[in-house]
């Protein structure tokens, strides 16, 4: 930026809380030191100028290209796992090291909710299969009891299990 262009402390501050906070410009003027009762007027003005515009720009740049290294480098760290873990015959180690990419890439994120729709229908069944536990635990209590009543019941009479 030209001489004239360069920020004071609080601006740039505001342009670093501004990124922190996901864009709120009022909260981002009370971070960099102003009171509330001004923070609307300053936050609102310095939106309003090109430089402190370009210079969330460039900020904003810098941490994508900064992510995009950082993804990289994990990327390139998978990798050699990876060959690794394939030169050693290590079959499991290459097959972790090749879901862990593929989770980075996002790739598991239709299984996940796979996932999910799998253990409610699994809660489903586990609750239909309660139910019917439960009626059949029923059923045996009216049978034995009508048995104790009126004489054994009727495997018992013809000496047969059911």
């Amino acid at each position: 930026m030209p001489k004239g262009d360069k920020l004071s402390w609080k601006q740039r501050r505001f342009v670093a809380e501004y990124l922190k906070n996901g864009g709120n410009a009022y909260k981002a003027a009370v971070e960099a030191g102003y009171s509330e009762s001004t923070a609307r007027c300053h936050s609102a003005s310095w939106l309003s100028k090109d430089r402190i515009r370009q210079a969330i720009k460039a900020t904003e740049e810098a941490i994508n290209v900064e992510v995009q290294l950082t993804a990289e480098a994990h990327d390139e760290h998978v990798q050699a796992i990876y060959d690794k873990a394939m030169a050693a015959g290590d079959l499991a180690a290459a097959l972790r090291a090749n879901e862990q990419w593929g989770r980075r890439l996002g790739l598991y994120q239709a299984d996940q909710s796979n996932e999910t729709e799998q253990r409610i229908e699994l809660t489903r069944h586990q609750e239909q299969l309660n139910e019917e536990a439960a009626r059949l635990i029923v059923q045996q209590r009216i049978k034995l009891h009508r048995g104790g009543l009126d004489g054994p019941s009727v495997p018992e009479q013809e000496g047969k299990a059911v």
